[in-house]
């Protein structure tokens, strides 16, 4: 059944298609007002949908023995998150906004686990495993950011924002589902010793979304603790819970029966954002 369920997904993907800059409404009511509450998060998911290219080469780096449906999921994913990239940067170069530097190149550590993928097909497992967990905690975070701002925007009369952002969520809502789905799967697959390293990889080495273990580490932890600072209001459990909830669930882990490994890294990030401000 989730076979099937993946396929479909991939189908309505394809047939949604990426979303064309002529289909977007980017008027802005109030530019001020838009950028002083919106422009930071703007700017930042702007930067972080624009490496997908990056992204998808990391993903092709690490799982060489991918299969063709993933390929086919690769391709679609790829095509409609660059759209979401141009999309946002049209809307910050009309307020002004300039997005944060970019990553164009694949962290030495992911070509030493491609190459490793490549010998050994134990490890090949691990990484796609990994890969798909990292997709549900990336885009469940993804969506939550979208939502959040959606719901931000329509308070404040922004209709037209709100619309185009709502249109992207619903795409990336069927990329979670793929990733949901397809981990699913995959972990009846997997050997006890697989699924156990993919589990403590994940609640050892989880990031946020748009942060990696590379050059720019520690400005962009900075600039996503000042974000999550602006959107949970100080309540980080609010957004942290949903995220560590659906790996969990998707791990087949109870409720607690791991370590608060998304609220542990956005502390961190926060904590960094205040570092800087008081220095």
């Amino acid at each position: 059944m989730s076979q099937q369920q993946i396929r479909n997904i991939i189908e309505m993907s394809r047939e949604d298609g990426p979303i064309t800059i002529g289909s977007v409404d980017l008027t802005v009511c109030n530019p001020a007002v838009v950028t002083e509450v919106f422009g930071h998060g703007l700017a930042f998911s702007g930067a972080v949908e624009s490496e997908v290219a990056t992204t998808a080469a990391v993903v092709r780096t690490i799982t060489p023995h991918r299969s063709e449906q993933d390929e086919e999921f690769i391709n679609v994913w790829e095509e409609q998150e660059i759209m979401h990239g141009r999309i946002i940067e049209e809307y910050a170069q009309q307020l002004g906004l300039q997005l944060f530097p970019q990553r164009t190149s694949l962290p030495v550590s992911m070509k030493l686990a491609g190459l490793l993928a490549r010998v050994s097909p134990g490890f090949h497992d691990v990484a796609q495993y990994y890969y798909r967990l990292m997709g549900v905690t990336g885009e469940k975070e993804t969506l939550g950011f979208y939502k959040n701002s959606v719901r931000t925007l329509e308070a404040i009369g922004e209709h037209p924002l709100a619309a185009s952002l709502n249109r992207i969520a619903k795409q990336e809502g069927r990329h979670l589902a793929y990733y949901v789905l397809s981990s699913k799967e995959q972990r009846t697959q997997l050997r006890p010793w697989q699924h156990h390293a993919a589990r403590t990889l994940l609640e050892h080495a989880f990031l946020p979304v748009g942060i990696r273990f590379d050059r720019m580490y520690q400005e962009r932890q900075r600039h996503v603790g000042r974000w999550l600072l602006h959107l949970s209001g100080g309540d980080l459990r609010a957004l942290a819970n949903p995220v560590q909830a659906l790996a969990e669930q998707v791990l087949g882990a109870t409720a607690g029966e791991m370590s608060p490994f998304v609220l542990r890294r956005y502390q961190k990030s926060v904590n960094a954002y205040l570092a800087a401000e008081a220095a």
